[in-house]
């Protein structure tokens, strides 16, 4: 069995702790340095984040407007029959102002000539 004297264990835990100072000492310009490039990274990552963010909201959303029209055939008995009505469903809007997307929607519904148009969910 291995016996080791308390002065002995003290020495070579007095000399590991030195070596790690030294270690420490000598390359600390690398952790210096490997956290500034981690920390570049991140604000470069968050830079191109908030680029597409701002790209997003002020040049693709706006021109981005969805239209879709779908014909539906629905027979009722109260309806008589050979009687067509037109109906527009418009939903979820969301519009303060209008622009150019607006007289978009505008000018599709004016060429549909409905009898009727019907605007639910979300207008402002």
């Amino acid at each position: 069995m291995l016996q080791i004297s308390t002065s002995t264990l003290a020495q070579f835990t007095h000399y590991f702790y030195f070596l790690e100072y030294r270690l420490v000492m000598r390359y600390s310009f690398l952790i210096r340095t490997v956290r500034h490039r981690y920390l570049k990274l991140i604000a470069i990552v968050i830079a191109v984040l908030l680029a597409a963010v701002l790209l997003d909201s002020l040049v693709l959303e706006p021109q981005a407007i969805i239209l879709s029209v779908t014909n539906l055939s629905i027979r009722d008995s109260r309806v008589p029959s050979g009687k067509v009505i037109k109906l527009i469903h418009l939903t979820d809007l969301h519009i303060s102002t209008y622009g150019f997307r607006e007289s978009r929607i505008t000018e599709l519904v004016r060429s549909l000539k409905p009898d009727a148009v019907i605007m639910t969910g979300g207008l402002h």
